[in-house]
């Protein structure tokens, strides 16, 4: 997975750090290619027959990166944050709504078993 970091942290087998020339790539759009590749990297890391499953320096050294001009990768990069916050929103949404769904659920059985209300009354309807 792809990430900022906004501490020192130690480089080592298990964690790979790039830092883009700033005068090529604005910091926030290699995050987001890296966040693209990761399935096709994942994947490519997998056909080689380890079973380790981790993405190698090697990879992320001839991952390819397209290199608009910067204000474009500002620009693709703000669309994508505003994008994601939205699928995010929703997502929280849905599974707000699944966790009521099933609270009401566990109540009605609940009062279905304690007599609270006759179902066969309800299942002829």
């Amino acid at each position: 997975m792809a990430t900022r970091l906004a501490f020192t942290a130690t480089v080592n087998q298990h964690l790979a750090y790039i830092k883009p020339a700033e005068e090529r790539l604005t910091e926030p759009y290699p995050l987001r290619v890296l966040e693209a590749a990761y399935l096709h990297l994942r994947t490519e890391s997998d056909s080689t027959g380890s079973t380790k499953g981790a993405i190698t320096c090697e990879q992320l050294g001839n991952l390819r990166i397209p290199a608009p001009a910067l204000t474009e990768q500002v620009a693709i990069a703000s669309f994508l944050d505003e994008e994601t916050s939205k699928l995010d929103k929703l997502k929280s949404d849905s599974e707000r709504g699944i966790t009521l769904l099933k609270e009401r659920r566990s109540a009605l059985i609940a009062a279905a078993v304690t007599s609270q209300f006759d179902v066969r009354a309800i299942a002829k309807t």
